[in-house]
């Protein structure tokens, strides 16, 4: 049988490396035929499929680390890999595939793999949600990323902004979803991070892989779905991704200039984002402002930042980066002496001044269900918490991107939102780095008036949401009654934000 597509169904050999596979043929007359692909068969495979298939079977990695040892192997089909479909046009039978089926409601949507670096068979997990309203194929692409690093978009998916809700082991429609009025990508960022995998060798070190695995997965993402390509591009996200998103916005920039393939990318939302470390090191400052810390603790606080400042600036990152962790982020029950945020304050989180009141393990509980498993085309692949992609970043964590945001601010409407109850990347640290921000209309931003931002109600009274100060691409927003995950805390706040830089 002459073959015209192929699925790579999975791996056949006992120690699950990858020599053998089961496929699944398809004729040019819409035959199929299952059965065991061996090297033999690689000859009258298409030049794109060939070509995959070649890579995939000299990869010797070993690939039991990656899988989930609680799962029912037998019972799941293997991971699905798109890329072989978007280099060679068959983006038909890729959206066939990868249609996931709804869980409540008539939600569309796509998800599978993105291959974006074949040489530690890096791949990157992405689920896509089609607008909702009727003209879908007009209205702008925005794709979100999550933090960390090394935390998942679907948290931001489920908790924040996508259309279904986790509560009490049961999903919800969210009403509050962007996909009301926007397409929506997710994509678990970077390799290693959620149901993104990679082998040991294979994780982002630094921003400029992390920006060239998102651009490549952009790319084929929009090979995949052409209908697509030519729509208003935006790329948004919170935390840590105040440095993902200017890195894989300078990426399309870089290639929009040399390529004959556009991202048409229009803008960015960066929401309490971690992007000039240095100038935002006056947490003592701030937490003796809102009542957290005495002045004792504020000046033993201020000592820390004195030496994690002098460790940037002498570019010891790592050091850098774990001092900060101490000051922040571990546990009291291990650091009995000595400044420490929960010790000091007794808070076991750092998103919101007023709690969270969440449940992670039902979201992890829920990513381990079989059925959802099954719905989204994972298989048996580990869902990671992100542990490994934290140590392979730890010498980029207290790094700047501001030398990227200086150059894309002078191309792309950048909007900073920020939620007013965040404690870990407040708006009141980031003063400081709007000053930072060098491009023609620094002086402009530096006397425009900051606005009152208001948001009219059902019951025809205006809300006082927050404030706006905003000159050319550079937009400055302070959003009240949220923490650091806006969309969470004012899901109709951060529509209504949407709707003003984007449109309706």
């Amino acid at each position: 049988m002459e073959i015209k597509s192929l699925r790579l169904l999975s791996v056949s050999d006992h120690n699950n490396i990858g020599h053998d596979f089961y496929t699944e043929f398809r004729s040019g007359l819409g035959e199929r035929e299952y059965r065991q692909l061996s090297w033999g068969d690689n000859s009258n495979i298409p030049h794109h499929e060939h070509f995959y298939f070649h890579n995939v079977l000299n990869n010797q990695a070993d690939f039991r680390e990656k899988r989930n040892p609680g799962l029912h192997h037998t019972k799941l089909s293997p991971p699905l890999f798109l890329t072989p479909y978007a280099y060679s046009g068959n983006y038909r039978v890729a959206q066939n595939l990868s249609a996931v089926k709804p869980f409540v409601g008539d939600v569309r949507s796509y998800s599978g793999y993105l291959t974006v670096d074949q040489r530690y068979h890096s791949h990157l997990f992405f689920w896509f949600f089609q607008c909702e309203r009727s003209d879908h194929l007009d209205r702008p692409v925005l794709l979100w990323l999550q933090g960390g690093p090394g935390a998942s978009s679907l948290f931001g998916l489920f908790f924040e902004n996508g259309p279904y809700k986790i509560k009490n082991a049961k999903i919800y429609r969210n009403e509050d979803t962007w996909t009301k009025q926007y397409n929506v990508l997710y994509i678990d960022n970077p390799v290693g991070t959620g149901f993104s995998f990679t082998t040991s060798n294979g994780y982002a070190k630094n921003q400029t892989i992390i920006g060239k695995h998102l651009y490549e997965a952009l790319k084929q993402f929009f090979h995949l779905f052409p209908a697509y390509a030519d729509n208003d591009f935006y790329i948004t996200g919170e935390s840590y991704a105040g440095k993902y998103i200017p890195a894989a916005a300078y990426e399309i920039h870089k290639q929009n200039l040399l390529s004959h393939f556009k991202i048409p990318l229009k803008g960015l939302f960066i929401g309490n984002g971690l992007i000039d470390p240095i100038s935002m090191l006056e947490y003592s400052d701030y937490l003796y402002h809102i009542g957290l810390l005495d002045e004792t603790q504020r000046d033993m606080f201020s000592r820390i930042e004195d030496r994690i400042k002098q460790l940037i600036r002498t570019r010891r990152w790592r050091k850098a980066t774990n001092m900060f962790e101490d000051l922040f982020f571990s546990s009291h029950e291990n650091k009995t002496t000595g400044p420490n945020f929960r010790r000091i304050t007794g808070f076991r989180q750092h998103y919101n001044l007023n709690g969270l009141d969440f449940n992670t393990r039902e979201f992890n509980s829920f990513l381990q269900d079989e059925v959802i498993r099954e719905r989204l085309h994972v298989g048996d692949m580990k869902f990671n918490k992100g542990e490994e992609v934290g140590k392979a970043l730890e010498q980029d964590i207290m790094k700047s991107i501001l030398d990227k945001v200086n150059i894309l601010i002078e191309n792309y409407r950048i909007v900073f939102y920020y939620g007013q109850l965040d404690i870990i990347c407040p708006y009141r640290l980031s003063e400081a780095f709007f000053s930072n921000i060098e491009f023609r209309y620094a002086y402009d931003y530096y006397k425009a008036e900051r606005k009152v931002w208001t948001y009219e109600r059902q019951d025809d009274q205006d809300n006082i949401v927050g404030f706006i100060k905003e000159a050319h691409n550079l937009v400055e927003v302070l959003i009240r009654n949220a923490g650091h995950m806006v969309p969470r805390d004012q899901p109709r706040f951060m529509m209504d934000l949407l709707r003003k830089y984007i449109g309706s």
